[in-house]
């Protein structure tokens, strides 16, 4: 009887705390995908203050990054890593004709050599020439409109398929993702589906994408691309040839746990739940590996450090687990070289350090 009885005390206890039990089961099973643990070899170690750094986006050269800010009259600035100084500001924040209110993606086009930059509230596209940003004080941008057909209620993030049509994440009645020619305002398809909970699977698509939302990225010398949830750890690999899809590979660690808000305007968003534990917070790439920043942490156990990993797994792009690296500080984004052989990081410990580190790849 007494063996019964602690056998009962144990059961509650797992159940009690099932949801920790399986995330960390999910998590192992998604860690030893990776057979190779590797060291980063660290380099230079570049502090920066609050006011010039926040998230690193992109490394533009071998002297120049660009860096997003939260709270800021200008959106991003171009830093100079050699001189350590800003370079050019540029994206005023406002609601005026040149001004940006929100920033959902941001990619570079090195033929042209042009900064894309998706401004989710206005649905516009900013198109920045980088020669006229690092040569005059003051550079208007080409302005383009992105407005959402109506089987679309809004696009949070996207990644170019060519010059006139992109792939988007956003609040959509059918897919998870979209392929949209914003030049002539035509879904050319949508595609995938969303990797939920059990309990959530009678939830709207267009509920559904307000909760699962992250990056979504282009190889620039393929038709490969990466769809990395931040709210939850989800990532996809998939190709699009002719407006066809294919997914290649995904891996899920663990869904999104939110609720559904209703607003007396008869408007509904999904809140994310404190129990959410974020997934991927960034992810850069090369032409044959992709580099993904892991959170796994909840709003409920680590405040306002969620946001911020220790953990970079990396894939092929065909989504093939190949290394692992863990920093010795939390970071919140990070970048690749040019050419392939470092390592950016933005650390956030105690001040806000840009961390290079040289990749063994071998």
């Amino acid at each position: 009887m007494i063996r019964y009885f602690y056998l009962l005390i144990a059961s509650f206890l797992c159940l009690t705390s099932i949801t920790s039990c399986n995330h960390k089961t999910e998590e192992a099973k998604f860690e030893n995908k990776f057979q190779k643990k590797k060291n980063l070899t660290p380099g230079e170690n570049l502090k920066l203050n609050n006011e010039n750094a926040s998230i690193l986006e992109l490394i533009i050269n071998d002297s120049l990054a660009l860096f997003r800010h939260r709270q800021s009259e200008y959106f991003f600035s171009i830093y100079n890593l050699n001189k350590s100084e800003v370079v050019h500001q540029f994206c005023p924040r406002g609601k005026g004709p040149e001004e940006m209110i929100s920033i959902g993606s941001i990619w570079i086009n090195y033929e042209t050599n042009t900064f894309f930059v998706y401004d989710v509230s206005k649905e516009k596209l900013f198109l920045y020439s980088i020669d006229c940003l690092l040569s005059q004080s003051y550079c208007l941008p080409q302005i383009l409109s992105v407005n959402s057909p109506d089987s679309i209620k809004s696009i949070y993030a996207m990644a170019p398929v060519n010059e006139n049509e992109v792939v988007c994440t956003g609040s959509f009645y059918d897919g998870s993702l979209a392929h949209y020619n914003y030049s002539d305002g035509v879904i050319k398809g949508f595609y995938g589906h969303y990797f939920v909970d059990e309990k959530y699977k009678n939830t709207p698509n267009w509920l559904l994408g307000h909760a699962n939302q992250g990056k979504v990225l282009r190889n620039p010398n393929s038709n490969k691309f990466i769809n990395a949830t931040y709210y939850c750890g989800h990532i996809e690999f998939f190709s699009i040839d002719n407006a066809k899809y294919k997914l290649n590979n995904s891996h899920t660690i663990h869904p999104t746990i939110f609720e559904k808000i209703d607003f007396p305007t008869g408007h509904s968003t999904a809140a994310l739940k404190k129990e959410n534990r974020l997934g991927f917070i960034d992810i850069t790439y090369t032409q044959d590996l992709c580099f993904a920043l892991y959170s796994g942490r909840s709003m409920k156990d680590y405040g306002n450090e969620c946001v911020y990993g220790r953990d970079i797994y990396v894939f092929t792009w065909e989504g093939e687990p190949t290394f692992h690296y863990q920093l010795g500080k939390d970071a919140n984004s990070i970048a690749i070289s040019n050419d392939g052989k470092h390592l950016y990081a933005l650390t956030v410990e105690d001040d806000f350090s840009l961390q290079r580190f040289t990749l063994n790849l071998d």
